[in-house]
């Protein structure tokens, strides 16, 4: 049988809780931009809320379907919102995206 026998001081010291950062209700939002792009004929090519992909002439045809339906930038939503973390402020920027799902 095997006895440990501690002595001692100890001082313990109080936590403080961490301050949790404030997230603000939406600010602003933005749903509806169109993205641009110029293709290898130089022709502008534009989409709703993407940035079309870079294709040859030949496949301009493709930018929307299925496969490259996605762009090189894609979202659904831009929000704005305030983050306060003590007594700083902070702006935050949330981008919803879609994903393709084959």
């Amino acid at each position: 049988m095997i006895v440990f026998l501690l002595s001692g001081i100890s001082n313990a010291f109080e936590r403080e809780k961490p301050q949790l950062p404030v997230i603000s209700d939406q600010i602003s939002k933005i749903e509806n931009v169109t993205g641009w792009m110029k293709s290898p004929s130089s022709n502008w090519i534009s989409r709703k809320n993407r940035i079309p992909k870079y294709m040859s002439n030949d496949y301009d045809i493709l930018q929307d379907s299925v496969e490259y339906s996605l762009g090189i930038d894609n979202f659904q939503l831009l929000e704005l919102r305030e983050v306060k973390i003590e007594e700083q402020k902070y702006y935050l920027l949330l981008k919803y995206q879609r994903r393709l799902v084959l």
